[in-house]
């Protein structure tokens, strides 16, 4: 019976916010394999215990490959909350006026260019905040990764609006 007290150990990988993909995807087919409820067909008992694992497995697979899901699943794990947290004054107010060109560019009198423009200072930003959510995790400062991570996530939602 496989460890199921947390995906990484499900996969046995160190915990950590970039796991190597690789691992995670042999792991991923590996359990599909060994676990496919098709298998057990004649056995009630362990094609439900086989259903659980292959449920368990793609939840797995899917949180550790998806960064929007590992952070906060993460921080979970190392009993660290991320609900109603403040960002930063000056991060918002840098928010505020990529807005406010978000907003002139909807109008649609803007050019595309000024979009790309938009788009590339927003991707700058982003890369910044990666790698500092990155040194941070590597100082294991979780707290600033929870902070990275809700700046990330306020800049995707700015990303979709383009």
């Amino acid at each position: 019976m496989p460890d199921t007290s947390d995906y990484f150990s499900f996969y046995n990988l160190p915990q950590g916010f970039f796991p190597d993909e690789k691992l995670v995807r042999e792991g991923f087919i590996n359990y599909s394999r060994k676990f496919h409820p098709d298998f057990f067909v004649d056995d009630e008992v362990a094609q439900k215990e086989a259903l659980e694992i292959s449920s368990y497995n793609n939840k797995a697979y899917n949180t550790l490959k998806d960064f929007n899901l590992l952070v906060p699943y993460l921080l979970g794990l190392k009993s660290v909350e991320i609900s109603n947290e403040k960002l930063p004054a000056d991060f918002l107010m840098d928010m505020m006026d990529l807005n406010e060109q978000l907003s002139d560019l909807e109008s649609g009198s803007e050019i595309s260019s000024e979009k790309e423009n938009l788009a590339n200072e927003i991707a700058g930003i982003r890369e910044e905040i990666i790698q500092s959510l990155k040194s941070a995790a590597i100082a294991d400062n979780l707290e600033e990764v929870k902070g990275s991570w809700l700046k990330l996530k306020y800049l995707q939602r700015l990303t979709e609006r383009l």
